[in-house]
């Protein structure tokens, strides 16, 4: 039986730490053949990965940014408690 979707995301993020071998590769392959959104999905999981390894972590944050982020999230968070 193939894993569904929701079990494909759970795989992708174990598969960025460790390479899926055996029947576990062969089922996720075949899913991501058949489902355009996990496939997309994982590219994305996989960007994001890199792009993280790629950042230098020691630089100081931006103190502008850091507070127009938390203010967005704050934001968005608030509109999400509104709308359930």
């Amino acid at each position: 039986m193939l894993p569904n979707c929701k079990q494909m995301a759970e795989l992708a993020s174990k598969n960025l730490d460790t390479p899926l071998t055996g029947m576990a590769w062969l089922k996720r392959k075949i899913h991501m053949l058949m489902c355009k959104h996990c496939s997309r999905y994982s590219d994305q999981i996989k960007l994001s990965s890199k792009t993280v390894s790629t950042l230098d972590l020691d630089l100081p944050i931006n103190e502008d940014v850091k507070k127009n982020v938390e203010k967005t999230y704050q934001e968005l968070h608030c509109r999400k408690d509104v709308s359930q």
